[in-house]
């Protein structure tokens, strides 16, 4: 169908709204059995479009009518409907008309981190399969799997906390336990209280002796000592004020379950005041606007990203990197890995080599989890 230019535009920035994470592949220009180059040509990439999208994109109009047209006048080829776990929908859609295709941004490959330990994380989840996955957790695998030759899109180490992301980060716990590794079952070794732990090291080394490093020191639990100080009917909302505490603006969560003023203070001036980092390694602080109309920012994201990024360098060093040099895949989420049964106990030594105040470690997955 010849459609002119202003048309044209309408429909390519209609079909360009759509976020890159929505963004679903059929089919590929490109071949999957040419070597992997970053700085090849662009590759087509069909949108999957959700109502949710439509509306956000037209609050003054109808998306869904539009949606419907283009498909009716044969631009656009819609796939099967996929239920997200959330109970919504999303529609993968293939632009069809050549006119269109020409004028649509496509994303292009990004260079991957090209370190040798990246390399074997990436090597490791392109080895990684599901025999089986439940509907409710497919899609995003899904798509892992019908774009294994594009782990650009699949491989991601995020700038606020130095975190690796990947679609087995998503996959609940229950399904992980599913994973295989080139054929091999697989089980999970976490660090129990991880950011409890990491808040311990960064305080013992800047307050020296307080009384939170102490209780994680003691390996008592500290979402109980929560829940028992502040008055709270479940470990589960000890652990949730515990999380405010950490990650939100104020403190008198944390001055409520300790009378350590010292750490109060380190707190305090974590949260109030940009970190002492390059102007590119800075968190973002948050901004608000005051009852008068003023904006004005808060930095307490700041100790988010300190956990994070002290988690995510001692788990590269100590358990990342001696597993990957030792030639062992493995799989990350954060503060656990994921391996081969018949390297548990190469895997139990690093994450037991982790320098971390009352270090616990678990094991899921195993004949006795």
């Amino acid at each position: 169908m010849k459609l002119d230019r202003q048309t044209q535009t309408q429909i390519v920035r209609f079909l360009e709204s759509v976020r890159f994470y929505q963004i679903i592949a059929h089919e590929s220009r490109w071949d999957k059995h040419t070597p992997y180059d970053a700085d090849a040509p662009e590759t087509p990439i069909p949108y999957t479009i959700t109502p949710a999208d439509l509306r956000y994109y037209f609050p003054g109009g109808d998306g869904a009518a539009m949606l419907r047209y283009l498909s009716g006048i044969g631009l656009i080829r819609e796939h099967p409907v996929i239920t997200t776990p959330e109970g919504g929908v999303r529609i993968p859609v293939e632009v069809t008309d050549p006119h269109v295709k020409g004028k649509l941004h496509y994303i292009r490959k990004k260079r991957l981190p090209s370190g040798r330990t990246d390399r074997h994380l990436i090597g490791s989840l392109l080895a990684a399969t599901l025999p089986t996955l439940p509907a409710q957790d497919g899609p995003y695998w899904l798509m892992f799997d019908a774009n294994r030759d594009r782990p650009d899109l699949f491989f991601k180490i995020d700038r606020f906390g130095k975190r690796v992301h990947t679609p087995v980060t998503t996959l609940p716990g229950a399904v992980r336990r599913e994973l295989l590794i080139s054929g091999y079952a697989t089980l999970e070794i976490d660090v129990t209280q991880s950011q409890p732990s990491i808040l311990a090291l960064l305080l013992r080394d800047a307050v020296g002796d307080n009384p939170f490093t102490t209780l994680v020191e003691s390996r008592y639990d500290v979402y109980e000592h929560f829940a028992d100080k502040l008055g709270c009917n479940s470990r589960e909302a000890g652990k949730a004020a515990f999380m405010k505490a950490l990650f939100g603006r104020s403190n008198d969560t944390m001055a409520a379950a300790f009378n350590a003023p010292a750490l109060i203070r380190w707190m305090e001036h974590i949260k109030t005041r940009p970190l002492r980092l390059p102007f590119r390694e800075q968190p973002s602080p948050k901004t608000f606007r005051r009852e008068d109309g003023t904006v004005f920012r808060s930095y307490h994201p700041n100790l988010a990203c300190l956990l994070q990024r002290t988690e995510s360098a001692m788990l590269r060093k100590h358990v990342w990197d001696v597993l990957a040099h030792a030639n062992i895949p493995l799989l990350t989420i954060h503060d656990s890995v994921v391996l081969p049964r018949q390297y548990i106990d190469a895997g139990l030594a690093a994450m037991r080599s982790l320098p971390l105040p009352g270090l616990r470690i678990a094991v899921k997955g195993d004949d006795t989890d």
